[in-house]
């Protein structure tokens, strides 16, 4: 958000993002994933949700889970004592 905004020279006072899910399946996994965002910047209400919804549009994160990203164990260390 903070990036985008700079972008266009929106100036954000505050973000809140708040995420809710289920845990189901087998094996468990997340699953009806959604989250709301509160936005406090200096600027119209119509810029800040353009902004909002451009974020959303193109954030790594929610993408990458929404586009199914396959995550894989790279390195595996085990120590004894």
């Amino acid at each position: 958000m903070y990036r985008e905004a700079a972008k266009t020279g929106v100036v954000l006072k505050s973000v809140e993002v708040a995420v809710d899910g289920d845990w189901g399946g087998d094996p468990v996994r997340a699953q009806n994933v959604a989250f709301s965002v509160k936005v406090v910047a200096k600027a119209s209400e119509k810029e800040i949700m353009e902004l909002i919804e451009h974020t959303d549009e193109l954030a790594e994160i929610h993408n990458s889970l929404r586009m199914g990203t396959k995550v894989s164990l790279a390195n595996r260390e085990a120590v004894p004592l």
